[in-house]
């Protein structure tokens, strides 16, 4: 009987943000794939964690210096969240 491991789909992207690339061996297009995944998805986990975590003073002077593409970027994070926590509290509502 064969054993299989698997990851859930929803921490798949945490995953593949763990790997190591110095301990690959793979071509170096498949490297570079990652390394951008990589970068992208530090770039979405801290638009929808990190953001909240700096002191305010901080976060408004930093987002004074965004792009437009880097301002509709956070705030279409900043929506997710938003998003993500009222379907969490009806979920527990209903479920109450």
């Amino acid at each position: 009987m064969e054993q299989m491991l698997a990851i859930s789909l929803t921490r798949f992207h945490a995953w593949l943000s763990s790997i190591s690339i110095e301990r690959l061996s793979v071509d170096d297009e498949a490297k570079k794939h990652l390394i951008e995944f990589q970068d992208v998805a530090a770039d979405v986990m801290f638009g929808y964690f990190g953001r909240r975590l700096i002191p305010e003073d901080i976060r408004v002077e930093s987002e004074g210096k965004q792009t437009p593409n880097e301002q509709v970027f956070y705030d279409g994070l900043a929506a997710a969240h938003e998003a993500k926590e009222a379907v969490t509290a009806l979920t527990d509502r209903v479920a109450g």
